[in-house]
């Protein structure tokens, strides 16, 4: 049963990975063969636009300013949520000090990879990932403020 339950995963993971290769291929292709003007805000290309303002999401941009457009495809870029991001790292610092810490305080005893890989990582991925979801939604309501 676990055999199974292994391949599917495996068999999931690898198609994951080639649809986004082949994603990111044609996202390339695309962005090559247009212009270098991307809207800020929502990726919108604006070649062929003379402006004042993007079609998609009305953000200001004047094509003679470059400060006031992208010169990169935003789709070209990877984004990891913040609330993601803040749980690898502290997930990841949370299984080292469990993992490393009993081995280095403790070398007689035999915890150190109990408590990084049940314990210590876990929780530690759990709370970098409600403390940066918390952190997005703050700055998310002092920008509606402004």
């Amino acid at each position: 049963m676990f055999g199974l339950i292994f391949l599917a995963a495996i068999v999931v993971l690898v198609v994951g990975v080639i649809a986004a290769v082949r994603r990111r291929r044609k996202i390339s292709r695309d962005a090559m063969a247009g212009s270098r003007m991307f809207c800020k805000r929502c990726g919108y290309s604006l070649r062929g636009i003379p402006g004042p303002q993007c079609p998609e999401c009305s953000a200001p941009f004047d094509p003679a300013d470059p400060r006031t457009y992208s010169e990169v495809d935003p789709r070209l870029q990877p984004r990891i949520p913040t609330a993601l991001r803040w749980g690898l790292y502290t997930g990841a610092l949370g299984f080292v000090l469990g993992f490393a810490g009993p081995l280095i305080l403790t070398p007689g005893a035999n915890q150190g990879p109990l408590l990084g890989i049940c314990f210590t990582g876990p929780f530690g991925f759990m709370a970098g990932c409600i403390a940066g979801g918390v952190r997005d939604i703050v700055i998310k309501s002092r920008q509606r403020r402004r």
